[in-house]
């Protein structure tokens, strides 16, 4: 992938970001962030999208590799979807992106109706505890082992929660479908709100994204984090070696999605157990502790998670996303 690529890929996702005009400013930061995991990207890049100084028509056409113009476009789909189904006005960006790349037109409504079906999130379906135990081994990946605890306290079963969710969307970053880590959102969000229900909280799905915001968790910038550790994880294979790529994906993808999802569980667990009185100070400091400690509990549960990552079943993701 040239420069000239590179830079192209992440004004697209830049402009997929800012087709819809619900993207913060902090939430362009993280994704600007992400975006440099792909190689590096002049700062001017960024201006010159967020100035309106180039078009997708300008940008599409700078990129040459077939590869490159299949992840630019799943990329751009996993931004619009990133916080929630496309709407109208993605959609139609997205269909201009695809004649403008070259992409099939059935296989670019088939990729748009896959990341649809990952993110069509229902919050009020299965219990926690127990019940998000028994959804994640539905989807074919076992429940984590959580402390031993004496009886269903409601911390264990808040704990038993973080673990399972964890696990999961750790699983989801082994699957090959690049698409399939555009469910990690929307599992961290329900995690949340059967954390909240837990502590007698009654959510919406607004005021979750807002906190997964506050602790420094950006959803566009998650998803472009995740694909592109996979893809320079597959230019790793191309160019040094399979063995390279393998270490890139081992110690990247999993563990860092386990961590965030388990640092996010324990925040909104203190956050809801405090009656709602931790200052963004507080959930920012405590989400970096919880982010550290997270890399531990993964090291111990990391076998478990990828001899189960084999049996996830994407189909049955999409349930557990509806609450099914």
């Amino acid at each position: 992938m040239t420069t000239m690529e590179r830079e192209a890929l992440a004004s697209i996702c830049l402009l997929a970001a800012m087709v819809d005009g619900n993207q913060s400013e902090s939430e362009r930061v993280k994704l600007q962030q992400a975006l440099n995991q792909i190689g590096g990207v002049d700062p001017s890049v960024f201006q010159r999208v967020f100035l309106r100084q180039t078009t997708i028509e300008e940008e599409a056409r700078k990129i040459n590799d077939p590869a490159v113009k299949r992840s630019c476009y799943e990329l751009a789909v996993g931004v619009c979807d990133c916080d929630g189904v496309s709407s109208p006005a993605e959609k139609e960006f997205l269909s201009k992106l695809a004649v403008l790349l070259g992409v099939d037109a059935a296989a670019a409504r088939e990729t748009v109706k896959q990341a649809d079906d990952l993110v069509d999130l229902t919050l009020d379906g299965k219990a926690a505890g127990a019940g998000a135990a028994a959804a994640v081994g539905a989807a074919g990946l076992g429940a984590v082992a959580a402390p031993a605890a004496a009886g269903p306290t409601l911390e264990k079963q808040v704990d038993d929660t973080v673990l399972t969710y964890s696990a999961i969307n750790a699983g989801l970053e082994l699957l090959p479908q690049g698409l399939a880590t555009v469910a990690i959102i929307p599992l961290q969000t329900k995690m949340v709100y059967k954390i909240g229900s837990l502590y007698g909280y009654k959510l919406d799905s607004g005021h979750i994204k807002e906190f997964i915001a506050t602790v420094g968790l950006g959803m566009s910038g998650q998803f472009v984090e995740s694909y592109a550790r996979k893809f320079l994880g597959g230019l790793a294979s191309k160019y040094l070696g399979k063995t390279a790529g393998k270490v890139v994906e081992k110690t990247t993808g999993p563990m860092m999605t386990f961590a965030s999802t388990y640092a996010l569980g324990m925040v909104a667990k203190s956050y809801y157990a405090s009656g709602r009185k931790l200052s963004m100070g507080d959930l920012q400091a405590q989400f970096a502790r919880k982010f550290e400690e997270a890399k531990g509990v993964f090291a111990s549960q990391e076998g478990n998670i990828r001899a189960q990552a084999s049996k996830l079943d994407p189909a049955k993701i999409i349930n557990m996303v509806r609450g099914a």
